[in-house]
């Protein structure tokens, strides 16, 4: 669509990309990133900037010299690329802070996201969530996979654990308080909590860990720390062999 290509007259002033070397950026986004306690929005926010750092470079603009109609063509193309709403709205989001700090720290001019539309986000998720008996045939096929495959789902369905959380814990995390397994997690805010297990969840956790003392709570297939993007993989492996079960 010739609406998300940046005409000539617009990205005139930010023609010299090269002149901001990229180590000076990536020193920039790493001292507003370290204003972040949590690793998680550190790692979103990052994310974010990476995909906008990528945009100016792929049309020649100066990112400390970014105008609204920058900030504004980016979003499109986003939109474009089928985002979410609420995906776009944050990466203006994460943006719009790199600005402020950037003019704050006298780094930039001025913030060029403060006046951008933002998409409308909608109060209530459109996004379909499993029903009792849909979420206790998910389980089931988890069961069926056990180790990790089912460690992870009790975590996720049963503790109601976010994916870093889980990903995050070390075996030396687990302990027994009155009879009752727990599981020391980093929360949201990078607050320590004790989570205690329920039976099911101990039990898959538990034949998950099998001898282990130390090292990473659930592992991958290959032997290393599970992580987001593995955890989403055993996720949809879960969801398939539910589905296939179904039919």
């Amino acid at each position: 669509m010739a609406e998300h290509h940046l005409q000539p007259e617009v990205v005139e002033r930010g023609s010299s990309t090269g002149r901001q070397s990229r180590p000076r950026l990536e020193a920039l986004a790493g001292a507003w990133l370290a204003g972040y306690r949590s690793s998680a929005t550190r790692r979103a926010y990052r994310q974010d900037l990476k995909t906008w750092l990528a945009f100016c470079s792929s049309h020649d603009l100066e990112p400390l010299t970014a105008r609204r109609s920058h900030i504004e063509l980016f979003a499109r193309a986003q939109e474009h690329d089928g985002l979410a709403p609420a995906t776009v709205a944050r990466r203006l989001t994460a943006l719009s802070s790199w600005y402020g700090w950037l003019v704050d720290e006298e780094y930039a001019p001025v913030n060029p996201v403060a006046r951008v539309h933002r998409p409308h986000v909608p109060a209530e998720s459109g996004r379909p969530w499993l029903g009792r008996l849909e979420l206790a045939d998910w389980l089931r096929s988890a069961e069926q996979a056990g180790g990790t495959d089912y460690a992870l789902a009790c975590l996720l369905a049963i503790n109601a654990l976010r994916i870093g959380e889980i990903c995050a814990a070390d075996v030396q995390d687990l302990a027994s308080d009155r009879h009752h397994r727990t599981l020391r997690i980093i929360g949201k805010g990078s607050r320590p909590a004790i989570v205690p297990l329920t039976a099911r969840t101990a039990f898959a956790v538990d034949q998950a860990v099998s001898e282990r003392r130390s090292g990473p709570l659930l592992l991958t297939r290959s032997g290393g720390r599970l992580n987001r993007e593995a955890a989403a993989r055993t996720v949809r492996r879960i969801c398939a062999a539910a589905h296939t079960r179904r039919l």
